[in-house]
């Protein structure tokens, strides 16, 4: 079921989450089938729409659920908008789904090499399949470790000239004395070191695809000879004076933004006759699952190794722990799909057969720490799908109420990030602050709730974190909290 997918038809505003519906499209299949899975129970998880919120509700006497790794156990509201985030609903131990809004895809279809059923993905081989006909050249731009290499693969195979060759050159690696002669040959005796004809890159591609990676990084002398060969189909080996015509699709890729400023601008606009997008992994969370079961099957292939014993229903997929995906969904993934290949080898090294917190201390360690790439609060700021300042005060205080206060809850429903909903929180005059409380409000909160901070706080309509803090600096006992 890794990567299947159900569309919630809400009848009458309700839809339900079992063992038994809705139905899921499989990839590569075109029938659709329930979880089936023994430890999911046959009672639903209801899904409710209120207008622009859903409203999750446990089954009663079922299997535990959690939703974004806190148990649901009353009634939970989300903002429709915020599902643009995703939302992980997790079912019993072994279950892990990912509740969002983005659209539904037909999967009917494997594709091999651009791996990803997200819309993003979607668009993207959609415009790549596009292109693929004509001998124009390509401009891939994208963040490290998205896959550039792999869409020009892609480009190609899909090609009329899929049968000529495809040479992938790292031109960052390439010296900028050897550049010339690296891509495009040179002659015996043409210069020191040159004891025999060599064939360069482009010679070698000739009837295909050459692939320049980090295309940023070519110096300037070459970038001259780059511009002829787009210009005129020719390339002259160093030390030669004939030249060699080739018929070659070029692929280019850059990580930079600054491109204009690092290459001639003729040199630009020959290469970006048509421009591609790579989206970066954080941006097509829906494809997690789907990537690092790929990975995992790739990698267990290669150490050789069998899957560990399970209690999936389907002995082709291993099991990973729904705490997992739990993780990796909120995971700012700076090194993107490379890094997410990263947590499937160490899974594969560590063993898949040990403790749900092992298996997730494997995880969190072969991924990047937030500080060396985008920051969890800046890619929690980036999929924020409304702005702070569109959010009224009346409905900033019935998002706190449906959430009995709690900030974490109350930021997802409203799609914003814990720091905007603070802000909002001081700045809101509907809005009760503990520290504002007369002392002796408090103390009948209190004495009414069995001196409960928790169920006090939602009495009096502030935050329970920040009565507790109040308390604290005033003395109070907390004891019994």
């Amino acid at each position: 079921m890794i990567g299947a997918q159900a569309v919630l038809s809400f009848h009458l505003s309700y839809a339900a989450v079992s063992r038994l519906e809705p139905l899921f499209a499989l990839v590569g299949r075109g029938d659709r089938e329930p979880l089936g899975d023994p430890h999911v129970s046959r009672r639903a998880v209801s899904l409710v729409r209120f207008g622009d919120a859903l409203e999750i509700r446990p089954p009663e006497g079922g299997v535990a659920c959690h939703i974004d790794g806190e148990p649901l156990v009353s009634p939970r509201h989300v903002a429709i908008d915020a599902l643009a985030c995703g939302v992980v609903v997790r079912l019993g131990r072994h279950v892990a789904l990912l509740l969002h809004g983005h659209p539904a895809l037909d999967l009917s279809t494997r594709y091999p090499l651009l791996m990803g059923h997200s819309h993003l993905m979607a668009e993207l081989r959609d415009r790549v399949l596009k292109v693929a006909r004509h001998p124009v050249p390509v401009l891939l731009q994208g963040e490290s470790g998205v896959g550039k290499e792999l869409i020009a693969q892609a480009l190609h195979e899909a090609s009329p000239w899929s049968s000529g060759p495809f040479v992938a050159v790292n031109t960052g690696a390439i010296q900028a004395s050897l550049a010339n002669s690296e891509l495009f040959g040179h002659v015996k005796g043409s210069f020191t070191g040159a004891t025999a004809d060599h064939d360069g890159f482009f010679a070698r591609a000739d009837g295909g695809t050459i692939f320049l990676d980090e295309i940023g990084e070519l110096g300037a002398d070459a970038q001259a000879l780059l511009l002829r060969v787009l210009e005129s189909g020719e390339i002259q080996r160093v030390g030669d004076r004939r030249v060699r015509r080739v018929q070659v699709r070029v692929v280019a890729a850059t990580d930079r933004q600054d491109l204009e400023t690092r290459l001639r601008v003729p040199l630009v606009q020959r290469l970006s006759r048509y421009r591609l997008q790579v989206p970066p992994l954080r941006e097509r969370f829906e494809d997690l699952g789907l990537l690092l079961y790929h990975f995992l099957r790739i990698e267990f292939a290669r150490s050789r190794q069998p899957f560990p014993p399970r209690l999936h229903v389907r002995p082709d997929e291993p099991v990973v722990p729904p705490e997992v995906f739990q993780r990796l969904i909120r995971h700012p993934f700076s090194g993107n799909v490379r890094e997410l290949l990263n947590v499937a080898r160490r899974l594969v090294i560590d063993g898949l057969d040990r403790s749900t917190s092992e298996i997730v201390a494997s995880v969190q360690a072969a991924l990047t720490p937030c500080g060396s790439g985008h920051s969890v609060a800046a890619v929690e700021q980036a999929r924020s799908t409304r702005a702070p300042a569109d959010i009224s005060d009346d409905m900033l205080l019935a998002a706190l109420r449906r959430n009995r206060w709690q900030m974490a809850g109350t930021a997802r429903e409203l799609g914003i990030t814990r720091s905007s909903l603070y802000l909002l929180v001081d700045q809101c005059p509907l809005v009760r602050k503990a520290h504002q409380l007369d002392p002796a409000e408090v103390q009948r909160a209190l004495a009414d709730n069995g001196d409960d901070p928790d169920r006090a706080a939602a009495a009096l309509q502030v935050s329970p974190k920040a009565l507790r803090v109040h308390l604290k600096r005033a003395g109070g006992d907390l004891a019994s909290g």
